[in-house]
């Protein structure tokens, strides 16, 4: 093995040097430059909803930016609240939108009724939900359903946090995040 003094690959102005750099590596960081430059030349370009998919088919999760991002102007239209805007509602009804990123099934204290606390994500925030007992027996399977979420109801200012009170909630048709969806049981965590 012959010990040459090359910039490492990815930093080239880098103070950190590799002594020898296997064929096998220097191919494939060949391989993917010309790969690179022949995607930047291709007919066309992709609209971001279909650069979005493609990362999330072929890694699993989006790169470039939040999945939901393509379908911000879509929420502004019907009239939905982004997160980052939820504060300016407070004490107001409204409609938020989002993909459910995490939840907490409770029982209520009184009736041991099914109640949820579930984390919406849009691009421009996250939005707490409380979906009390009623809310939780009509609407729950939504919050599993992999779907984005569009849910209703007051939105409420308690010790220095604002939370959604559902009334009423609906997925968004034809569009499917393929994120998990992280259910914290009783006891775990904070709500």
């Amino acid at each position: 093995m012959r010990s040459t003094q090359e910039p490492a690959p990815c930093f080239p102005d880098s103070p950190f040097t590799i002594r020898h750099v296997p064929s096998s590596i220097r191919n494939s960081q060949s391989a993917i430059r010309n790969s690179q430059s022949a995607i930047r030349n291709l007919p066309g370009s992709l609209s971001l909803a279909e650069l979005l998919t493609g990362e999330v088919r072929a890694l699993g999760y989006a790169v470039t930016a939040h999945p939901l991002t393509p379908m911000l102007d879509w929420a502004a239209g019907n009239g939905y609240t982004h997160a980052g805007d939820l504060s300016a509602k407070a004490g107001e009804p409204a409609r938020v939108w989002g993909q459910v990123i995490t939840y907490k099934r409770i029982p209520t204290k009184k009736t041991k009724e099914a109640m949820a606390f579930v984390t919406l994500e849009d691009p421009t925030g996250l939005t707490e939900l409380v979906f009390f007992p009623k809310a939780y027996a009509r609407f729950g399977s939504l919050i599993t359903s992999g779907r984005p979420l569009v849910a209703e109801g007051k939105v409420e200012s308690d010790r220095g946090g604002l939370t959604l009170t559902v009334g009423h909630a609906w997925a968004v048709r034809g569009v499917v995040v393929p994120k998990p969806v992280e259910e914290k049981l009783a006891g775990e965590g904070a709500a």
